[in-house]
């Protein structure tokens, strides 16, 4: 709490008119009474003639001036200013007690209840109430019950925050990204926002409880890559943590202030449009997987172009010809969006065999025989081209552990010795690219 600022003061002058003159006399003379006769004790009577001895040595007894204890207090009109709030569990404390966080709820609390009796008195003509980082010392929830109040308000508020649990409670509209854009050597900030972009109320929707559920870190991220589900949460920062090394760029993508976003799904539209030059314009890529159809069409291939909104590209995704399918690929890649060739379990196997069995074999127990070797199987088999392993291999995942828990246990194991599938790879050098870095 800013103790430069007494807002506990217009708060207690306005109690003032309301009580009784005679009352506040009465306290004020109990006061005295009880002052006069503390300051009677011997300590307090040594004290005083203490100081006062110590300014005739500094001074000289010319320029010396006497002093004496008192309390301010006991005039009336300095009684109710003497009044301190205090914290009541189990016993008082004063407030320079309470943490940095209680003590700046406190304040702002204060300096609301002083904005709205002057609304109600009408002494301003308008109110903005402007915060600077409210979350400092605050608990997450704290700052989300926080700025949920402050939004609640029929006035403006703007705030600026570096906490990502703030924005994750504020409506989608209201959000503003400040940038640093520009050449090298020619940085510039800018504000984005989606105010441009026409999105439907169901699109919305999705990207509010979508910033909520992932508390909006992507908002303060200097690059995206957007994923389909948590497997790949796990897996691509570690094959990026692995590249970078390589790359002499870090040994991790917070280094670079990248995120990993998933989209639970293969909707990435919301997001890549609110992420979109026209939106927030935040670099960003699409990792996605292939999922190849009953014909061997990649049905991945197709979702990209869609995201493209371009009806030529989504056509050629679909083609037949291996030169239609081979513009549409790169077209893709230009744009940012990287499709696998089947999905990313399967995806893995060219690499990271042996580190998969190995996953699994600490997951499900190595005294689990039957259910080991038939994992094992399958991905030898898909690894030798039979058909029907792959959907085996993913079966068994899904079933004995789970594909986030089974990425969790196989991201422990990559290490530079492990390329990354094509598309993961080409799509992290596309964002290293994209994101500047010394």
């Amino acid at each position: 709490m800013d103790t430069r600022r007494p807002l506990l003061r217009p708060l207690l002058d306005r109690v003032r008119p309301a009580l009784d003159p005679k009352t506040l006399e009465d306290v004020g003379k109990d006061l005295e009474v009880a002052a006069e006769k503390l300051l009677k004790e011997k300590p307090f009577k040594e004290l005083q003639n203490r100081i006062n001895d110590r300014v005739r040595e500094v001074v000289g007894p010319h320029l010396s001036v006497s002093t004496q204890f008192g309390f301010a207090a006991s005039a009336p009109e300095q009684l109710l200013r003497s009044l301190r709030l205090y914290l009541v569990d189990g016993k008082l404390r004063a407030i320079a007690d309470a943490s940095l966080g209680t003590a700046n709820v406190l304040y702002l609390c204060l300096l609301l209840q002083d904005l709205d009796e002057r609304r109600e008195r009408k002494d301003s003509a308008g109110t903005v109430l402007a915060i600077e980082e409210p979350e400092a010392h605050l608990h997450p929830h704290l700052q989300r019950l926080l700025f949920r109040y402050a939004l609640r308000r029929d006035h403006s508020v703007l705030v600026t925050t570096h906490s990502p649990h703030i924005a994750s409670v504020a409506p989608l509209a209201s959000l503003a990204v400040l940038r640093v854009t520009g050449e090298t050597g020619k940085p510039e900030a800018r504000l984005f926002s989606i105010s441009g972009l026409e999105l439907a109320e169901h699109e919305i929707a999705d990207v509010e409880r979508y910033l909520d559920v992932t508390r909006a870190e992507m908002l303060f991220a200097r690059g995206i890559i957007f994923v389909e589900g948590i497997a790949e949460e796990f897996l691509i920062p570690a094959f990026a943590a692995a590249e970078m090394v390589r790359r002499r760029l870090g040994s991790s993508l917070d280094e670079l202030g990248i995120t990993v976003c998933s989209v639970a799904g293969t909707d990435f539209a919301p997001y890549w449009r609110v992420t979109s030059e026209d939106g927030w314009n935040i670099p960003r890529v699409v990792v996605t997987d292939g999922d190849p159809d009953e014909d061997g069409n990649l049905v991945g291939r197709t979702r990209g172009a869609r995201l493209l909104g371009d009806a030529d590209l989504i056509e050629k995704a679909r083609s037949d010809e291996p030169d239609d399918v081979d513009l549409a690929d790169k077209a893709l890649r230009a744009a940012g969006i990287f499709v696998g060739e089947r999905t990313l379990e399967l995806d893995l196997v060219a690499a990271l065999a042996e580190e998969m069995k190995e996953a699994f074999v600490e997951l499900v127990g190595a005294n689990r025989k039957k259910t080991v070797g038939r994992f094992n199987d399958a991905v030898d088999d898909h690894a030798a081209g039979i058909d029907g392993a792959g959907a085996t291999l993913v079966e068994v995942i899904e079933e004995k552990v789970g594909k986030g828990r089974f990425a969790q246990r196989l991201a422990s194991k990559i290490t530079t010795a492990h390329e990354p599938p094509k598309h993961i790879k080409k799509a992290l050098a596309r964002i290293f690219a994209r994101v500047p870095h010394a």
